[in-house]
């Protein structure tokens, strides 16, 4: 990707002008199971468009046309023609991918520690990079999922650094948390709203008319960045929280002998009910997570969220719980698990 043309982020009229032209570039760091998906989609959209990652080996396979998310519908047939178009390509060098953008995307993942605390050293890593290598106007968007205040509090003390920027001066900053499941992100990203957060009311109105030039869909917008990031945590902690309580709900009708999935059939009948099934905890990528990220924000300013709590140690056990059932399943049966062979179906957390 040639360097990019000069184009004031924070200049509205400029960007849609850019969008028309077809003159804006993008660069999204972090081509994983959500961002590679997203820079195929503003590839699609006619913008130049550079996927940047530290993965050596993913980086040679892209660029050799092989498409690796087979599970991705519909995403195969748009790599191979945004590559064939020249609209998209990807790099291991960060810093020139920065310094060629003039919009950069961050799609970092913010996974936990075994204290269950979330690391945020890629985003913090790549903020500090862009301390060094970002043009000046540029539009930093980042869409990974962040507790509430990280941009605030964190990422643009990262970026500013000692370099000499100042946020609102020669960059502008907001977010976009991606929304999307695995298997089914194209459906997704063309049929679910995004929230779109801003550092003020200007940026937020140009986040979004950049995601509607890509993805026509509803655009929520909320009045900063950590409202938005509140709200992507929410939503994802509601049904942790639902999934705790008919695990915990199912754990006593066990010992009643009633069967939890008829109670949950004949509930759902009344219109106001949500229904959520039990199982042996909670799986995927987000979602114990998301919990842990509202907990360590509510450690940091002194707040309680008990139910969110107390909702991942009901999650946390089940897995024990279903192990022994398995077991008192054997004692009734007279056999030993030892001398046993166990077929698991199902050990994903979706199909």
């Amino acid at each position: 990707m040639e360097k990019s043309s000069k184009i004031d982020m924070s200049n509205i009229d400029e960007v849609r002008n850019s969008l028309v032209t077809k003159s804006l570039k993008v660069c999204i760091v972090g081509i994983g199971r959500i961002g590679l998906p997203t820079a195929l989609s503003f590839a699609q959209a006619g913008l130049q468009t550079i996927g940047a990652d530290i993965n050596e080996k993913l980086v040679d396979s892209i660029n050799a046309g092989n498409f690796p998310l087979k599970d991705e519908p519909g995403y195969e047939d748009i790599f191979n023609s945004v590559r064939k178009n020249g609209n998209f390509s990807a790099t291991t060098d960060i810093n020139e991918a920065i310094s060629k953008s003039n919009v950069i995307l961050l799609s970092l993942p913010t996974p936990m520690d075994e204290n269950n605390i979330p690391i945020y050293l890629a985003l913090e890593s790549v903020g500090k990079q862009l301390s060094q290598t970002l043009q000046s106007n540029s539009l930093v968007v980042v869409e990974s999922t962040i507790e509430p205040g990280f941009i605030e509090n964190v990422m643009i003390k990262r970026i500013e650094g000692d370099s000499g920027l100042h946020v609102g001066k020669n960059f502008t900053i907001g977010v976009c948390p991606e929304n999307a499941n695995p298997g089914e992100i194209l459906h997704d990203f063309t049929g679910l709203p995004r929230l779109v957060g801003g550092m003020d009311e200007q940026t937020t109105k140009i986040i979004a008319l950049i995601y509607d030039f890509v993805f026509s869909v509803e655009l929520v917008t909320m009045p900063d960045c950590k409202t938005a990031n509140a709200v992507k945590l929410t939503t994802n902690v509601f049904r942790d929280i639902n999934i705790a309580f008919v695990n915990e709900l199912s754990l006593m009708f066990e010992k009643l002998g009633i069967d939890t999935l008829k109670v949950l059939d004949a509930a759902k009948r009344k219109y106001n009910f949500q229904i959520h099934y039990p199982g042996a905890g909670v799986g995927g990528p987000c979602l114990p997570i998301n919990s842990y990220q509202f907990l360590n924000t509510a450690k940091r300013i002194g707040s309680e969220l008990n139910i969110v709590k107390y909702g991942r140690a009901i999650n946390e056990k089940m897995p024990d719980h279903v192990v022994n059932l398995t077991l008192d399943g054997f004692k009734k049966c007279n056999k030993s698990i030892k001398d046993s062979t166990l077929l698991i179906l199902g050990v994903s957390y979706k199909p």
